[in-house]
């Protein structure tokens, strides 16, 4: 009975040990297709990696290319003409009311003057309807109207006759004083023109050429490029002390708007930086845009109070307290929710402009801060 019993485990046993023997065999075997398979395998792995980057690099051309001036910091010029041409979405919320002037605004029109520069009387000599002489009827009444425009508009020469005369002490000659702003020039433009100029190109930066234009246009001048710079100049120089003020004053400033925009200067593009509150605005054009520009303003390496900007990094390298520009940021999230489809950014939207409008509220009830209710209630 023992010996059939062993006998039994010897035959298991060479059986587990055979199909054991398979198994290793079928190992050795699969092992070798797969070292065989291998370079599929590697070269299938980095066509998938390769893959995975192009999708993304689509995605983020794409995601450029969906960028315009609804969704994104960039000027609506660069729009171009593209469709659909799409309107800038309106940050503001509807408040309600109609269009127009509201209840108890008092409004404003054209008011007559009860002195016009002239008056021209308009006789009448005959009736319309039958033709009657009218000359001699007594008047009825006499109705008014006033009419606004222009002067006819032309450059009014002056002539200024400047004595000379010599000393009889010691001979020497003494010229009479001319009026600010006039040179010895035979014939030279005034300081209107000039200002008119200065005004156009500085102020609305009309190309030099267009200025030229509308003035020859406007005045029949003969006014040239390089008088406008002239002009230009002069102006800067007698606005230097007024320049320090308005740079002293944005230096102390609680609040600041920081911002650039580029420009083209002799078909280079530059950049045009602006520091400004409600009631000081400074301008400064340079070539580069990061913190170069910015400290050659002179307004950003004094300031401790705070700067609004849209985080461009060359701002917060400045020790002052930073405050990020709300309509950057609603833009930027028009743009993940339309381009990636993700709902929390339309909800941050949506909750930012909740706080913007609980805030106005607050100021116009003069109130230096939120109440505790508006804080803590869900929006």
């Amino acid at each position: 009975m023992q010996r059939a019993e062993n006998q039994t485990l010897r035959n298991d046993l060479a059986k587990v040990l055979e199909s054991l023997e398979q198994a290793n065999a079928r190992i050795k075997q699969l092992e070798g297709q797969v070292a065989e398979n291998q370079p599929l395998h590697n070269n299938l792995a980095k066509a998938l990696e390769s893959l995975e980057q192009a999708n993304a690099r689509i995605k983020q051309l794409e995601g450029q290319a969906a960028k315009d001036s609804h969704n994104s910091s960039k000027p609506p010029s660069t729009d171009g003409f593209k469709e659909p041409i799409r309107k800038t979405a309106s940050l503001r919320e509807k408040s309600g009311k109609k269009s127009g002037g509201q209840p108890g605004h008092p409004g404003k029109t054209l008011m007559m003057v009860e002195h016009p520069d002239q008056t021209v009387l308009l006789t009448l000599q005959r009736c319309q309807h039958c033709q009657q002489d009218l000359s001699e009827v007594s008047l009825s009444r006499r109705e008014r109207m006033q009419v606004f425009d222009l002067p006819s508009v032309g450059l009014e020469v002056t002539e200024y006759q400047v004595e000379v005369k010599a000393c009889p002490c010691c001979q020497a000659e003494t010229r009479a004083d001319l009026p600010d702003g006039l040179t010895l020039a035979s014939a030279q433009y005034g300081p209107n023109v000039k200002t008119l100029a200065v005004y156009l190109a500085c102020l609305h930066l009309l190309p030099l050429a267009r200025v030229c234009q509308i003035l020859a246009d406007l005045f029949g001048t003969t006014f040239s490029e390089a008088s406008v710079l002239a002009a230009c100049r002069q102006s800067a120089s007698a606005l230097t002390l007024v320049l320090e003020r308005i740079k002293t004053a944005l230096q102390t400033s609680r609040v600041i708007h920081n911002d650039e925009t580029g420009f083209r200067v002799n078909k280079k593009r530059w950049w045009l930086h602006v520091a400004a509150t409600c009631w000081f605005t400074l301008y400064l054009a340079h070539p580069k845009r990061g913190k170069e520009a910015t400290d050659a303003m002179g307004i950003l390496p004094h300031f401790l109070g705070t700067s609004v900007h849209d985080s461009l990094a060359s701002y917060l390298q400045y020790r002052c307290i930073h405050a990020l520009c709300l309509v950057h940021y609603l833009r930027e999230l028009t743009f993940i929710f339309e381009h990636f489809e993700q709902l929390w950014a339309k909800e941050m939207k949506t909750l930012l402009l909740s706080i913007k409008t609980c805030v106005q509220r607050a100021r116009e009830q003069e109130m230096t801060s939120l109440p505790q209710a508006s804080i803590d209630a869900d929006v």
